[in-house]
């Protein structure tokens, strides 16, 4: 990654016992999946909890193509608020202890995780296995946090299959 020293903290660097639990949401099961775990990890914890979703104006165009979408800015922004909110709130009511720090940026997905990784005790994002090999254990956004993370990465799958550390 480009300005980024290294891959990650020393090996001998332990994890921060402070800072919040941060996690990926994007809509998906497996999102929601690594969303009501991170909030029970932040609940025995006593830490406060980050919940990242990030947008875009390009979309998938016909063909396989990217496009940019034709939408407002502002309504994309909206909707990218809505459904993280729509996600916390499905998931916050099992903790209401936890305090719930909402993002919805207008990033790549990588980059805004990582940027929130720096301050974090852990990242918990899912596993959407949407790179065309669906058999492997991590996507590419999950290897690239794995690599790069500067905090311990959980990669949370919601078909049963084990967590990715």
């Amino acid at each position: 990654m480009p300005g980024r020293r290294g891959a990650g903290p020393a090996p001998d660097t332990p994890p921060r016992r402070d800072g919040p639990v941060v996690v990926g949401v994007d809509g998906s099961p497996d999102g929601d999946t690594a969303l009501a775990l991170a909030l029970d990890i932040a609940a025995a914890e006593g830490a406060e909890l980050v919940a990242v979703h990030t947008w875009s104006d390009v979309v998938p165009g016909p063909g396989g193509g990217a496009i940019r979408s034709r939408e407002d800015w502002g309504v994309l922004e909206d909707r990218a608020r809505e459904v993280l909110a729509q996600h916390v709130a499905a998931h916050g009511e099992v903790h209401p202890e936890v305090h719930i720090e909402q993002h919805a940026v207008a990033d790549r997905p990588v980059r805004a995780l990582l940027r929130q990784a720096d301050a974090a005790r852990l990242l918990v994002v899912g596993h959407r296995g949407q790179g065309g090999f669906t058999g492997m254990l991590l996507g590419s956004t999950s290897q690239v946090l794995v690599q790069y993370a500067s905090c311990p990465v959980l990669v949370v799958r919601s078909d049963g299959g084990p967590p990715t550390a």
